[in-house]
């Protein structure tokens, strides 16, 4: 089976916390299920001893797994499409906290124009040269960059739920927050063909602003969530010696499809 770290840092926050301060909780939930995202463009810095250069208003777009049964929902690929995954419980009947991880992927778009200012001084590299704002086609040969395994943000935030109807078991309501978390992405950064960095690192941080449908019959929900962020990422690996750096900020829109189970805690 395929866990990442990210996935981890959920299941150790279960298993550690103090279970003292669920029985206090009027209900527990907890859900999983999947997202897309677009991404703003973005100014990459990347320095090294050999390098200090910039790339302005790079395009990215996520990676969505093609659809398949075993891909989505068998258990040995769970952790393969772009998902979410979060446990909460409720202090009140309408405020909630919770922790999760949003596993989205993110990867610079090839064969766009872009513009370079810096300097190379990579022996016996074609693109060794000091630029002054100057035009560049990304391509492989200079640069690959992905974050697809994956752009993880650790998270916690806190919930207020606005109920909309009721009737018997079913319930539906609005739900608005916001949250924030860190960053750990495991960056595939292949530079000016340099062996290629494929580690998780945490590489910075996020923050989030978000609203949702919630639509539970019984225990058993599911969700429409719409969310807006900010993602800094101020430390990423770029190669395998750990020497070099990039760095990068930008913008990003999610959205997630999500089914879960809501339980009730204590008497």
């Amino acid at each position: 089976m395929i866990i990442n770290k990210p996935l981890l840092v959920v299941f150790f926050f279960l298993v550690f916390f103090d279970l003292n301060l669920f029985s206090q909780a009027k209900s527990l939930y907890i859900y999983w299920g999947w997202n897309r995202a677009n991404y703003t463009s973005s100014t990459v810095h990347f320095k090294d001893a050999n390098y200090d250069f910039e790339l302005y208003k790079l395009s990215a777009k996520d990676k969505p797994s093609p659809f398949s049964f075993s891909t989505y929902f068998g258990i040995k690929n769970i952790t393969i499409p772009q998902y979410n995954v979060r446990i909460g419980y409720f202090i009140t009947d309408r405020w909630s906290i919770s922790i999760g991880t949003d596993h989205m992927k993110y990867v610079i778009i090839q064969n766009q124009k872009t513009t370079i200012e810096g300097e190379i001084h990579l022996l016996n590299s074609p693109y060794k040269k000091e630029y002054h704002k100057e035009a560049l086609m990304l391509d492989s040969s200079f640069l690959k960059m992905e974050h697809t395994d994956g752009l993880n943000f650790v998270n916690m935030d806190g919930r207020r739920d606005f109920k909309l109807f009721t009737k018997g078991k079913l319930d539906l309501r609005l739900i608005l927050g916001v949250g924030g978390g860190i960053m750990i992405p495991r960056s595939d950064v292949t530079l000016l063909s340099q062996p290629r960095n494929d580690e998780f690192h945490l590489a910075g941080w996020g923050c989030t602003g978000f609203s949702a449908i919630k639509i539970k019959y019984s225990g058993f929900f599911i969700m429409n969530e719409l969310k807006v962020g900010y993602i800094n990422l101020s430390d990423i690996l770029v190669d395998q010696q750990h020497s070099g750096r990039a760095s990068q900020a930008f913008g990003f829109f999610q959205y997630n499809l999500l089914f879960g189970y809501q339980f009730r805690l204590g008497h």
